[in-house]
């Protein structure tokens, strides 16, 4: 949950919209769970999405959770931390990329060497994703109940 300027906000649907104005965080999409009204919130909103305890992610019954890094995109990004990732043997890359859902020449070079066989969860190679994150979007695939 996020709480600023007198709003609540779902923390899955809000978003930092501006890099320089104080009011940023806003829920476009979705809109707001409710408002703060003389220091007391006010629900206007329920969640009916899947979270906290029914969540389709159940990490109750492991030990132990994959090793994911996340390398961030930039213009003309090296191949190298794709290659530090894999010699680290991790589980997963997650690659937050420059824009539009872009992948560099060389960081999409560099994704391709995932061939080592990942741990128990995951068949060869590691998974890699890739996100992009638009000010407005529909989520309508998340599940729901």
């Amino acid at each position: 949950m996020v709480v600023l300027n007198d709003r609540i906000g779902a923390a899955r649907f809000v978003t930092k919209t501006n890099a320089n104005s104080l009011d940023t965080f806003k829920a476009p999409e979705e809109g707001y769970l409710g408002v703060i009204v003389g220091g007391r919130p006010q629900f206007e909103t329920r969640v009916d999405k899947i979270h906290t305890l029914r969540s389709v992610f159940d990490v109750r019954q492991l030990n132990t959770l994959p090793k994911v890094v996340i390398i961030y995109g930039y213009q003309d990004d090296p191949e190298y931390m794709y290659d530090a990732a894999i010699a680290h043997h991790v589980d997963g890359i997650v690659y937050a990329g420059t824009g539009a859902g872009s992948v560099s020449v060389r960081s999409a070079a560099g994704s391709k060497k995932r061939k080592k066989p990942a741990s128990w969860w995951y068949a060869p190679p590691a998974p890699a994703a890739a996100w992009s994150r638009p000010t407005i979007a529909s989520l309508g695939w998340w599940p729901t109940r």
